[in-house]
């Protein structure tokens, strides 16, 4: 992660760098045969090559074809030798029909016929072209690039292949396809030096895109690092260590509506528990720290002023839905949801897993209150006994006095100020985040806002 950090660092002022990866990144979006079929048909079997009979037929054909063809044009043509002509261009016919399709298939899965190969050999050089220092990115370019532009000579070799399979996609040069095609057996020879290519060269075209792909996400964090230099790298601690965060921010809100926070969630209490009335900022906080976290175990900034984290997985529980299709209720999903976290907090404990980190926005609120205590306390219990480490918010203020729940969790809250007007209520929320249980609630306060307290 700190080579991360260097790499990061090295891209972010490179704006043209950036923007050439972002302009080829996305003339390939679009297309059907991405790298990633590409990929999948480096590693998959040969098709042709592992059918001998085939290759042995696709070549004898178009011999035993244009030495008939010699010896009619050449000498007196007898029956016979019409009969084995006309036969012979039946066979590879016949062939063309039967296997023509799934050939096809294949080279759709390298390029659609628009140019990708030739998108992906101008990425591999804009990244050789790059003088780079860091370590990380010196390796990324190694990767991608071989010995002496390497790989740009294998993917041009591959470019020119594809020329070849792709005759038939032009009208200029369908009917020489055609003539080829019929006569030659064209796209079985194709596919047959497709497939050498592959058997050279398959084995490491994932590497060259798994370095192609990192680079230019690197190159995407560092356009974040770019556009917000306020913001911190993050701190990695040893595992079992709590995560910190001070003036912690949602990434996605804008600087003059962002409201930060400090936030510490691990030992000596394990867990956050989080309180406040409707749309005081629980469930904007639960986010917050779940987004920061994924930004910081990829190497990225995080919107904080300082930020440290063990390596940990996260698992949420939030914006669960009811399934009308499925018959599944809100609160059978819910269940569902914490099964699998559950489950996953219990697997965790095997040796070099990481911690688990849970964030459940208004846990169980499907269900009524006493049974929802049981139920909240039975699974916070559990999954801290199991050494996972979270955040929960609610607006169950109950819940923050049940034990053993009172003493693994540290209860913070929002509040709204509430101001009677001219025209009516006015509720306002500083987004600021205060030790203990929320004191206020306005429920009954928003009915009367929306003008649903003097029904007729």
């Amino acid at each position: 992660i700190l080579q991360r950090h260097d790499a990061i660092k090295e891209l972010a002022p490179r704006a043209a760098l950036r923007e050439n990866l972002l302009l080829l990144g996305r003339q390939l979006k679009d297309y059907p045969s991405g790298p990633e079929r590409l990929v999948e048909w480096t590693e998959s079997p040969h098709w042709l090559l592992r059918k001998r009979w085939l290759t042995l037929l696709v070549r004898l054909l178009p011999a035993t074809f244009i030495a008939s063809g010699l010896t009619l044009f050449l000498w007196e043509a007898s029956q016979a030798a019409w009969l084995l002509f006309f036969a012979l261009l039946g066979c590879q016919f016949l062939l063309s029909l039967l296997f023509g399709g799934q050939i096809h298939t294949l080279f759709h899965h390298v390029s659609s016929g628009r140019g990708e190969v030739q998108n992906y050999l101008e990425l591999f050089q804009l990244i050789d072209q790059e003088p780079v220092t860091s370590a990380k990115l010196v390796a990324l370019r190694k990767q991608a690039t071989l010995e002496n532009g390497g790989i740009h000579r294998r993917l041009r070799q591959l470019g020119s292949i594809m020329i070849l399979a792709n005759l038939r996609h032009s009208a200029m040069t369908f009917p020489l396809w055609l003539v080829l095609q019929v006569g030659l057996l064209w796209d079985f020879h194709v596919l047959a030096i497709l497939e050498t290519w592959k058997q050279r060269y398959g084995s490491q075209v994932r590497s060259w895109f798994t370095a192609l792909g990192e680079y230019e996400a690197l190159g995407s964090l560092a356009a974040l690092h770019h556009d917000d230099p306020a913001w911190s790298f993050p701190t990695m601690a040893p595992a079992g260590k709590p995560v910190q965060a001070r003036g912690l921010g949602h990434p996605l809100l804008t600087d003059d509506s962002r409201v930060a926070n400090d936030v510490e969630i691990g030992n000596p209490q394990c867990c956050l528990l989080v309180t406040g009335s409707n749309m005081s900022g629980k469930s904007t906080l639960l986010r917050s720290i779940g987004l920061n976290l994924s930004l910081a175990q990829m190497g990225s900034p995080v919107c904080a002023t300082y930020w440290k984290s063990p390596p940990l997985r996260i698992m949420t529980s939030m914006r669960v839905s009811d399934s009308l299709d499925q018959g599944v209720s809100f609160y059978f999903a819910e269940l569902q949801r914490l099964k699998e976290i559950v489950d996953t907090v219990r697997n965790s404990t095997a040796p070099n897993q990481p911690q688990i980190l849970f964030l459940l926005d208004e846990i169980l609120q499907g269900t009524n209150s006493r049974e929802r205590h049981i139920a909240v306390q039975q699974v916070l219990t559990h999954l801290l006994e199991k050494g996972a480490m979270g955040a929960v918010s609610t607006h169950d203020l109950d819940l923050a006095q049940i034990e053993p729940l009172r003493s693994a969790c540290h209860a913070v809250h929002f509040r709204e100020t509430i101001e009677k007007t001219e025209t009516g209520l006015r509720m306002d929320f500083d987004y600021r985040l205060r030790n203990g249980i929320a004191t206020t609630t306005n429920a009954l306060q928003l009915l009367e806002i929306v003008g649903l307290t003097d029904l007729p």
